[in-house]
């Protein structure tokens, strides 16, 4: 993920469907045990802020203000929580990202 940039980032399940859940729940962390600096779900009614694409993946959606959350150059935490249709949360792991500098924009101010 790039800072200053409106984008989506691609969440590719594995071992599941989208068609096997009711729900998914998206965290962004800068820390793991930081409190949320940005939140996301999809909904199989369609009524979440997050694109279903095929079977197995979503594009959660960034503004650039978003991506000013997170620190350049640093680490930030991915936590996502399928729950199925009969509401069973599915255990998954912490994934390590990184936010990579603009050379556009603030980054020399929030440095």
């Amino acid at each position: 993920m790039k800072r200053e940039s409106n984008a989506y980032m691609e969440i590719e399940l594995l071992n599941v469907t989208l068609a096997e859940l009711s729900q998914v729940d998206i965290m962004y962390r800068q820390y793991k045990n930081g409190g949320a600096r940005k939140g996301a779900v999809w909904k199989a009614d369609g009524t979440g802020n997050c694109i279903g694409v095929g079977a197995d993946r979503l594009l959660v959606p960034w503004t650039r203000e978003e991506t000013r959350l997170f620190y350049p150059s640093q680490s930030f935490w991915l936590d996502v929580r399928p729950v199925t249709a009969g509401g069973l949360d599915l255990e998954t792991e912490l994934v390590e990202l990184r936010m990579a500098p603009s050379l556009f924009g603030q980054d020399e101010e929030d440095a």
